[in-house]
């Protein structure tokens, strides 16, 4: 079995907080989280994720809109507050 060790308890809350990201990502359809992983992570404009993805500008703008609205919605939940936004799947 593995065993942890963290230098500090902000390590330990850093973990816990890439963990809770990762899986509210992972709950995302593909094309919803690959816009976000894209623009978000990767840095991409708007233009060159579209490119990429070969959809139009505006869908990916209103794709990682209501991604980050649910990321928000999921990561609220999952740390015990009400959270706000239509389900993004």
């Amino acid at each position: 079995m593995y065993e942890a060790t963290f230098r500090s308890t902000d390590d330990a809350v850093q973990l816990v907080e890439r963990l809770r990201l990762a899986s509210a990502l992972t709950s995302l359809k593909a094309e919803w989280r690959s816009v976000v992983l894209m623009i978000g992570v990767g840095g991409l404009s708007y233009e060159d994720a579209a490119a990429a993805l070969h959809i139009p500008v505006g869908t990916v703008r209103s794709r990682y809109s209501r991604t980050r609205t649910q990321l928000i919605a999921n990561l609220a939940d999952t740390a015990g507050h009400k959270g706000t936004g239509d389900k993004v799947s």
